[in-house]
């Protein structure tokens, strides 16, 4: 009877070992997918200026992801409330999600930059095709370039003169006080103690 006790005891400690996740919870491959559509509809949702619109609109985001995993907002708040008591597993998850959401932004980052990139040269070769279809043009805009140089040349020398002189008559004018107030002086009665 001992051996059946000690047996049975083993038996429950390694069976009761590994953590099981109660089947009225989202499990944690589901959830992965779950919180990653959720946090793209919440960014999207957050673009929205207007906040009776944006409540309307992550509404209907947000039904819709339910319908896509078969769950409801019930099940899913009893899944978030039971994964937040369970720290060590919800951290693995949100480390999944946010990798799978840096790698989109990363992807979408390489399409934008390609998409850039092509509309640079389709502008570039639009001007240079301009430019090869009217010469007079390209000597045109040469000319007001060198024209553009040559004004404000001249505009900057004319500032450099003005605030020369400037300084001039201030210098000339603070000499002309300082004299005076020599001559005051001078001519002033001289108090006798």
């Amino acid at each position: 009877m001992r051996r059946f006790c000690w047996a049975g005891l083993v038996f429950i400690l390694i069976g009761g070992c590994g953590r099981k996740i109660p089947e009225d919870i989202i499990q944690p491959k589901v959830i992965r997918l779950v919180l990653y559509d959720m946090h793209i509809a919440d960014g999207y949702i957050s673009t929205i200026p207007v906040p009776d619109s944006a409540k309307k609109v992550g509404s209907s985001y947000y039904k819709a992801i339910y319908k896509k995993y078969g769950i409801d907002s019930v099940i899913y708040n009893r899944s978030m409330n039971y994964y937040y008591d369970h720290v060590d597993d919800i951290g693995g998850i949100y480390a999944d999600v946010t990798a799978s959401l840096q790698k989109s932004k990363d992807s979408i980052d390489k399409i934008q930059a390609k998409i850039l990139k092509k509309e640079e040269a389709a502008k570039k070769m639009k001007k240079d095709s301009a430019d090869r279809a009217n010469p007079k043009l390209v000597a045109a805009r040469a000319d007001s370039v060198k024209k553009a140089k040559k004004d404000s040349t001249a505009k900057v020398k004319i500032e450099i003169a003005t605030k020369a002189l400037t300084v001039k008559k201030a210098k000339k004018d603070s000499a002309e006080k300082a004299r005076l107030k020599s001559i005051k002086r001078a001519d002033a009665p001289k108090k006798v103690n």
